[in-house]
């Protein structure tokens, strides 16, 4: 962590690092690249010998680098844009550390903070080229380059959607061809565009060409698959004819726009171009709304020419291009708006994870457009209302699904309490870190979204959105955490004797569980220290940790709560219950559609090919894509926002088995513990169970001294 003498004062360049620094265990070699946000250096860790790409943090506008190479803003009035902006680097650092092993997205090799005022992002690296600098080199892409680019990225595209993440910085310099010409996605933006939506024009938070019409709004949650979609095949449009595409805002006044069936060469397919046209469509609404549907028109009539006349174009398709009678077109226009307005009336459509999100009708973007006039000189000031700017940790602030009435946790220090949804309004008090803090409902105000919570002597105030958090994670390899409120439920169902009797439990204290089952990555760490048993890796080391005793979990949790300095545990089975449940303790995620199940669970179904060897198990009539385990965090999260409660693999918990609820608990945090205990509760169903243990009140007791290769465990943590 020293800087190198290599430079004198003289000589050193104040916008970068001067090659030689060492940054903890790293020499910097040189620059990769370098632009308004950030520096991209090359640089060798000084133990292995292996090169690495690092990024360093640093908005150039309005910071500054001193001698001592520490970065400092320019001025008291952005010390809150800067530091907004660190928090949202190290949270793009942290979710692309979740996609640790996918071939095609940049992986993420560790998060460096609290080093020169600034953090880094420490990247694999591969010699390659931009498809920026490819298109300036060659003008275009013949037909089989662009596919063997386009088709891994929209596999990859599609992996990050199903954990709620989009790019939104899609474009030709952000797509990375390494020498083995496979293609990677760079720089997902989160930090860029967090700190230009407080800062700057909303020009700036656009690529100009490749943005959709909705991220030229300030409201986010207009954002969606839809919108990587628009980027990227803005993006090939660009790659196949050579041009970029109009901007938006332009197209939204008079589209001018050549459709790429025109502008194409001959030798590309018709079915192909037409469905990169479809998915440039203006409004989000006239595009495919995922990836799946998407590729299936990109691939429908071309993919096996010897079959063209007998495949059927995919459901919409025509619609979607316009290849229909202007009547027809706009029926079907209506159709598509009715249903998303179905989807959004439905009961939140079971909100865990609605897909499609609903879509705002055409009139309201256009107006909104035309409202703004020139969007490239609209200012969106979002000043965020906060004192002392010192994250607590990365993360979204609420799950999508939450409930009202959670308890969230405070993100940063000298959060204040507003009397009204604006900085104008009267402060009526202050929020610390890590406080507890109730949401009484939610509502747009300024700069985004707004929560009324309990306020001082029970008087209701409001706190932006932001500033409030109900996840995080104590170290870099501990496990992420999510804060479970507090509530009442109904334990149990009528379904086993074992499950018997029903009894109302109480939820008296919020506590934090787990966002993913332990993965092996997680579990290595420990064992890396000798504090817990080595085992077999998988070679990504994204897979659950399974094949652990009890004995062996409570090795884990008694090392995290050493290394972190908090009490971390397993979750008793009552707690566990009530967050498998989720926030509707009365269904299942995906409600009574059981064709929708493998959407968000990992279970013995139809993937398995030879169902027989674990008869009688009858596998669910669906497709999860895994005949055994899956990667940790795959599949959608439940109404808290936890991945894989119900399957992939059983979970240990804390309490002692006993074969009926007689004489449980009636306070979630309290264990069924006994003398003489020798077995132990899991929970939850996993990739080789029976469809009946896809349910949050399914449970067997298991010797505590004894895994199996379906038995992994998540861990809780107290809060107070």
């Amino acid at each position: 962590m020293s800087g190198s003498d290599d430079n004198s004062k003289d000589d050193v360049d104040l916008h970068v690092l001067p090659r030689g620094y060492r940054l903890q265990g790293y020499r910097i070699e040189r620059v990769l690249g370098q632009g308004g946000f950030g520096v991209t250096y090359l640089a060798v860790e000084e133990e292995s010998g292996t090169l690495w790409a690092i990024k360093e943090y640093f908005p150039s506008e309005f910071a500054y680098r001193d001698m001592s190479h520490t970065i400092h803003t320019r001025s008291q009035n952005t010390s809150g844009d800067y530091e907004w902006g660190l928090a949202r680097f190290i949270d793009e650092a942290e979710t692309l550390r979740r996609f640790q092993g996918e071939p095609n997205i940049v992986n993420v090799h560790q998060v460096i903070t609290g080093l020169n005022g600034t953090a880094y992002m420490v990247m694999e690296y591969e010699d390659g080229t931009t498809l920026d600098m490819r298109l300036k080199q060659e003008g275009r892409l013949e037909p089989e380059t662009a596919w063997a680019i386009m088709e891994p990225l929209l596999g990859a595209l599609e992996r990050v959607h199903q954990h709620d993440v989009y790019h939104r910085d899609i474009k030709p310099d952000n797509i990375y061809l390494t020498a083995g010409e496979r293609p990677v996605l760079l720089d997902f933006g989160a930090a860029r565009q967090a700190v230009n939506s407080r800062t700057r024009s909303v020009s700036a938070i656009v690529a100009e060409g490749y943005s959709p019409i909705e991220q030229y709004s300030p409201d986010r949650t207009l954002l969606g698959p839809w919108s990587d979609i628009y980027a990227f095949a803005a993006t090939m449009y660009h790659a196949i004819a050579g041009i970029k595409p109009v901007e938006a805002p332009k197209r939204s006044l008079r589209d001018t726009q050549v459709p790429l069936a025109e502008a194409a060469p001959a030798d590309f397919h018709p079915a192909f171009l037409d469905a990169i046209d479809w998915a440039l469509g203006l409004f989000p609404e006239d595009r495919p709304q995922t990836i799946g549907q998407w590729r299936e028109a990109l691939t429908a009539e071309w993919y096996d020419a010897d079959v063209e006349d007998e495949i059927e174009e995919p459901e919409g398709a025509h619609e979607a291009t316009g290849f229909q009678g202007e009547n027809e077109h706009e029926e079907v226009r209506e159709e598509l708006v009715e249903e998303y307005y179905e989807i959004l009336t439905d009961d939140a459509a079971d909100a865990p994870v609605p897909t499609p999100k609903p879509k705002p009708r055409p009139g309201r973007i256009l107006a909104m457009v035309l409202i703004a006039g020139l969007i490239s000189s609209l200012v969106l000031p979002m000043a965020l209302d906060i004192d002392v700017n010192s994250l607590l940790s990365p993360g979204p602030p609420l799950p999508v699904g939450v409930a009202i009435g959670p308890e969230v946790r405070v993100a940063r220090s000298g959060s204040n309490i507003r009397a009204l949804a604006t900085t104008q309004s009267a402060k009526i008090g202050s929020l610390a870190q890590g406080a507890a803090a109730r949401i009484l409902d939610r509502l747009p105000g300024e700069g985004g979204e707004w929560f009324m919570i309990d306020g001082e002597a029970d008087q209701p105030g409001y706190v932006f959105a932001d500033l409030l958090v109900n996840r995080f994670r104590d170290c870099d390899n501990c496990p992420e955490m999510m804060v479970i409120p507090t509530g009442r439920f109904d334990m149990g169902s009528e379904q086993w004797t074992t499950e018997q009797p029903i009894h109302r439990v109480t939820v008296d204290k919020p506590f934090a569980l787990g966002l993913r089952e332990v993965s092996e990555a997680e579990w290595s760490a420990c064992a890396a220290q000798g504090a817990c048993r080595h085992l077999d890796y998988s070679a990504a080391r994204v897979m659950p940790i399974s094949g652990v005793t009890w004995y062996d979990v409570q090795n884990y949790v008694t090392w995290l709560s050493r290394r972190t300095g908090y009490k971390y545990r397993l979750p008793t089975e009552a707690e566990w219950e009530y967050a498998a449940r989720g926030t509707r303790s009365d269904t299942l995620p995906w409600g009574g559609r059981w064709e929708e199940a493998c959407l968000y669970e990992n279970h013995f179904d139809l993937t398995v090919q030879e169902p027989r060897e674990r008869a009688p198990n009858e596998p669910l009539a669906c497709n999860d894509g895994f005949a055994e385990a899956a990667p940790v965090g795959r599949f959608r999260a439940n109404g808290f926002g936890l991945h894989d409660m119900l399957g992939n693999v059983r979970e240990w918990t804390a309490d002692c088995w006993q074969y009926e609820f007689k004489g449980a608990p009636d306070l979630a945090h309290v264990p069924v513990v006994f003398d003489g205990c020798n077995d132990h509760t899991v929970r939850g169903g996993s990739w080789k169970r029976k469809v009946d243990d896809l349910r949050p009140s399914a449970r067997i007791g298991k010797r505590r001294d004894k895994g199996e290769a379906d038995i992994g465990f998540r861990v809780a943590r107290d809060l107070d």
